[in-house]
């Protein structure tokens, strides 16, 4: 505004105090509109950049939205698989009961065929006494069958 006054001074030269002031009042309506303009393109290009930030804001916030209900997701799929886990899984008092109960049928079955094998072996062990009998036997009555016919 100082500036525009100073060109005003400067254009009118010569002349009266008076007549100089008398044209700055008729300025000032030029002043105040060009002030305005500029003022009213200021905040129309501040109003601009605002939405602009706005909008890019409202994009970031709608992208974590986003990102935040796939993670979310993920976490509700892993909690379903570890539920579904601990529903299909066998539990530590189940497992001990079952295999307890195990322990004792392989004990059980361990004593039969202990059982079993010492009635092989004492049934191997009386055919091989049948045998050695059966040889002395033989041997016996080979001998007296030759002492009789020696002494014969």
């Amino acid at each position: 505004m100082i500036g525009f006054v100073e060109d005003q001074i400067r254009a009118s030269g010569t002349g009266t105090f008076g007549a100089n002031i008398s044209s700055l009042a008729g300025a000032e309506p030029r002043c105040s509109m060009r002030r305005s303009r500029v003022n009213s393109a200021l905040i129309d290009a501040h109003a601009e950049r605002v939405a602009r930030a706005l909008a890019a804001a409202d994009k970031a916030v709608s992208k974590a939205e986003t990102a935040t209900e796939k993670r979310f997701e993920s976490v509700d799929e892993f909690r379903q698989r570890l539920s579904d886990q601990t529903r299909s899984l066998v539990s530590k008092v189940e497992f001990d009961a079952v295999r307890d109960s195990s322990a004792v049928r392989i004990a059980d079955l361990a004593s039969r065929l202990d059982k079993t094998e010492g009635n092989a072996v004492g049934l191997n062990a009386g055919w091989v006494y049948l045998i050695g009998g059966l040889s002395v036997a033989a041997t016996l009555a080979s001998l007296v069958v030759l002492v009789v016919q020696w002494t014969s």
